[in-house]
């Protein structure tokens, strides 16, 4: 009798394992917790003495701060000063990760989450207008220095007709290049995610596998608990050597102060490891 009291029990509780979404588990963070910038492997900003000038980044600085932020103790926060001449005319505060840690290889699928905010206070003057929406505050930029990002987020500081936009907007691409020459555009996805709201913090969820292949490689993308970009196929890299992930602030040269704040970076295998409930959309396509 007590053997089959167990048996029963057993069996309930693998049933209702069973039945629950995949909880997976969170394989890195870049959440700034540590209270310093060294979960992340390079610090691109002019002040932080890795080797980056004004020269070649401009007058940019990368920080840890108490406040504000998304959670935990500690954000970080990203700022670039107004331009001057001499110094470099791509500015960026950025951190960036290994291939290896971001999980940026051929074939492989993960979750991505992150929050962001722009203060009205670090961002008086607006946004750069020049090349129309060069204002990147993420990107998994290929591997292939001159390849740039297939996916990249920033804001479009610039209306329909060119001119400066009175409301910079947040967008989201997905950009495929020339097989034989990635500074050549053959496609570009760009999905408007709304007016910029600042002072607010905007919670990203980035489901994606990564692929060279318009067939194999997609993207699904959550804003604050929504679905802003459903399950879409298309080429997430170059080409099959990788990518890795970036975050913090890059723009044209520009005159006036950008700055924004970023936390809890994290990659998981599941929606539920970051912290997002739901499931995701559309079934993932076979690998060739």
């Amino acid at each position: 009798m007590l053997r089959r009291g167990a048996l029963i029990m057993f069996l309930v509780v693998c049933g209702s394992a069973a039945a629950r979404p995949d909880a997976g588990r969170v394989l890195w963070r870049g959440d700034y917790e540590t209270g310093t910038l060294d979960q992340w492997l390079d610090v691109q900003a002019a002040c932080n003495g890795r080797g980056h000038t004004p020269a070649s980044v401009g007058r940019s600085c990368a920080s840890i701060v108490s406040s504000p932020r998304r959670e935990g103790a500690h954000a970080a926060r990203f700022q670039i000063r107004p331009h001057r001449a001499g110094v470099a005319e791509a500015e960026r505060s950025e951190v960036l990760v290994s291939r290896a840690v971001t999980g940026g290889f051929e074939g492989q699928a993960w979750y991505y989450a992150w929050s962001t905010m722009f203060p009205a206070r670090g961002n008086r003057r607006g946004f750069s207008g020049r090349f129309g929406d060069w204002n990147v505050f993420t990107d998994f930029h290929n591997i292939d220095g001159p390849c740039a990002a297939n996916v990249n987020f920033g804001i479009d500081a610039t209306s329909p007709s060119g001119a400066p936009a009175s409301a910079p907007r947040v967008y989201f691409s997905l950009v495929e290049f020339a097989a034989q020459n990635c500074r050549r555009v053959v496609s570009r996805r760009k999905h408007d995610l709304g007016s910029l709201r600042l002072d607010h913090w905007y919670d990203f969820v980035l489901r994606v596998r990564w692929s060279a292949d318009p067939e194999v490689g997609f993207v699904e993308l959550w804003v604050d608990g929504e679905r802003a970009v459903p399950f879409s196929l298309g080429a997430t890299m170059h080409n099959r050597n990788g990518v890795y992930w970036k975050q913090g602030f890059y723009r044209a040269a520009y005159g006036a102060t950008n700055t924004v704040y970023h936390d809890g970076a994290r990659r998981g295998s599941s929606l539920a490891a970051v912290g997002l409930r739901g499931e995701p959309d559309g079934k993932e396509p076979a690998l060739p």
